[in-house]
């Protein structure tokens, strides 16, 4: 046994440096998902799309992404994945979708109670505490204490939290025989509504892809999931394999109400749970002395609701009213990690047990601060808030993640000493340190001598993207449909895309047309997204690639068999001795940016530029 241990060593996330490589980190972490996802959504949502730009989409939201257990005796900021296809944002990254929580006691409620704390078998209704993932029932604690979960993924220290606070997974819901209706009112903070919709891939395709690709910054976009403030996923461990078309997965959706919520059982909310939020201002200093944690931002949380009052009522079918005033407060329990189960993912167990300073717990375990209610009255009186504003944000999403930072100023790399070469003549450019293994890592550098010649460059400026374009083969893919993509783009470059994929005022597209071949003995590989790129020369070798004065629209891969490749999860171009591919590579940039400046296409794989092409804007 030891004296109260607490989590440390939670890695800080989106801490940002301002330097030239902020721009790309940001665009990265657009194309991103908060939630993490297995490989066998990608491959069902793969084969139920027809739809080209769906699966594109979908497959970007999904791959690359496993799921990991979290380790014992440390909680971080990455969610547990509970069966989890939960993200990433990446996102950033917020309160819900978390660990699968549970407590281990089984209900316990006293018959009696100390004094200002009402019997729980004196109640006409049980408010009933959930663990956020898993909508496991979480045990009641000593005299009907109500030891909420919460969320291991806060979104806290970043402006996520400050204009849309944190949806904590201290979730709840109110059980008892003949409830019609259930009214709450919190004194802090806010209350929201959280909801599960079980979907397979057989008959829910479409809304699967939609909920694995939500990101924070995607929010208000979206068919289906648009309307909420958000989104996550998990699987269920239903005994079927994860390849199998009736799997069931987990829609798990968050929308925040109000500081007054009503839920109508008789119109089928009774499956809903309220959550609690805050977006209070946290004291981070304000720590007790057993506190060491680097990261008090958690518990943190949890004090925003100490001495909150929860009031609920229900109005039961015959009639009859009941309400419950709860009072909240902040406290320290013991949990542990569980051995992982066969899929590997961990179950934490807190013990609903209040804490003092002198506790002790054992060696596995430590200690997590959460909310705790206990219930201090009841009577059948109506409710005492009707008259306030009920679900006043039923209707109003939360805004999106925003970057941490304004952009729209010309912001250039760093200058690249190349080979100056007028339009139209010939020259050699690197492929990629590959040979012929397109499943080797894309990102690897350049060869060390160049072996691919470019011939027949052609570079103007074009109306805009050709008519019929599919969107699955742009780069508008990597961060779909068009409306996320514009959000996005207009943050980073001040211009986007209209419908017809023309480019909107203040802008223009450039389009680069050449032929790449293969000149030497071996197969050569080029990722074809980082092989070129737009920008501007200065003095007699200096090339200054663009970052949010300009963004790529598109490339379009030609091979010599017919091949056409060249967007999202077909972009390594793949070149026998002797072979040569068509290229067309199109952008939009900032006029203004580009304005008085000495504009050129730059060559050269994974971004080591090596030749320069000038152009003329027209």
């Amino acid at each position: 046994m030891h004296d109260i241990p607490r989590l440390k060593g939670i890695p800080q996330q989106w801490r940002r440096t301002m330097n030239e490589n902020e721009h790309l980190k940001n665009l990265y972490r657009a194309t991103q998902l908060k939630v993490e996802a297995p490989e066998a959504i990608l491959e069902r949502t793969l084969r139920a799309f027809d739809d080209e730009a769906s699966v594109a989409n979908a497959r970007k939201s999904l791959d690359e992404r496993t799921c990991q257990s979290r380790p014992l005796r440390a909680v971080s900021r990455k969610r547990v994945p509970f069966y989890a296809a939960a993200a990433c944002l990446a996102v950033a990254a917020l309160g819900f979708g978390a660990a699968h929580v549970a407590n281990s006691n089984a209900d316990n409620a006293n018959a009696s109670a100390p004094n200002g704390i009402v019997a729980a078998t004196n109640l006409d209704f049980t408010v009933k505490a959930y663990a956020s993932g898993t909508q496991t029932p979480l045990a009641i604690g000593d005299n009907g204490m109500i030891v909420f979960s919460r969320a291991s993924d806060t979104a806290l220290a970043t402006a996520e939290y400050d204009t849309n606070g944190s949806y904590t997974g201290c979730l709840f819901r109110v059980e008892a025989e003949g409830v019609k209706t259930v009214q709450a009112h919190i004194s802090k903070g806010m209350l929201y509504r959280y909801d599960v919709q079980n979907a397979t891939y057989t008959t829910d395709a479409e809304l699967l892809a939609e909920a694995a690709s939500w990101k924070p910054m995607k929010r208000g976009i979206g068919d289906a999931l648009g309307m909420y403030d958000m989104v996550s996923t998990g699987i269920m461990d239903d005994g079927l394999a994860k390849d199998d078309p009736n799997k069931t997965y987990q829609v798990q959706t968050s929308k925040r109400l109000g500081q007054t919520a009503e839920l109508d059982y008789s119109e089928g909310d009774s499956q809903a749970y309220f959550g609690l939020w805050t977006n209070d201002p946290l004291d981070l200093d304000d720590k007790s002395e057993k506190d060491d944690s680097s990261d008090p931002e958690f518990d943190a949380i949890a004090n925003a609701f100490e001495g909150a009052e929860l009031t609920i009522t229900v109005t039961f079918d015959d009639g009859r009213t009941s309400t419950q005033v709860i009072e909240l407060h902040a406290g320290d329990f013991a949990a542990k990690w569980n051995a992982e189960d066969p899929d590997g993912l961990a179950t934490l167990e807190i013990e609903p047990t209040l804490l003092d300073n002198a506790s002790k717990v054992p060696d596995d375990e430590f200690v997590v601060r959460t909310v705790y209610g206990e219930v201090v009255s009841s009577s059948d009186e109506a409710f005492p808030f009707a008259d306030e504003p009920v679900n006043e944000y039923e209707n109003v999403i939360d805004d999106p993640t925003l970057f941490s930072q304004d952009y729209g100023e010309d912001f250039w790399s760093e200058g690249y000493g190349v080979e100056i070469v007028e339009n139209g003549r010939s020259f050699m450019t690197y492929a990629n340190v590959n040979t012929g293994k397109p499943d080797e890592d894309p990102f690897t550098a350049r060869e060390d001598s160049p072996s691919l010649a470019i011939t027949d460059v052609g570079i103007e400026t074009v109306k805009g993207l050709p008519e019929g374009t599919q969107i699955a083969h742009t780069e508008i893919a990597r961060m779909a449909p068009l409306a996320y993509w514009n959000r996005i783009v207009l943050q980073l470059c001040g211009f986007s895309l209209n419908d017809d994929l023309t480019p909107s005022d203040g802008a223009s597209v450039v389009k680069a047309s050449f032929l790449v071949s293969n000149t030497s003995s071996e197969t050569k590989v080029l990722r074809i997204s980082s092989a070129f790129g737009i920008g501007k020369i200065e003095g007699n070798s200096l090339f200054y690639e663009a970052f949010d004065a300009a963004h790529p629209l598109m490339y379009e891969v030609t091979k010599e068999d017919g091949t056409v490749l060249g967007w999202l999860g077909n972009d390594m171009l793949t070149l026998a001795p002797g072979e040569s591919a068509q290229m067309n590579a199109y952008w939009e940039i900032s006029d203004a940016a580009f304005t008085g400046k000495n504009p050129a296409i730059g060559f050269g794989a994974n971004g080591e530029r090596n030749v320069a092409v000038p152009f003329t804007l027209s």
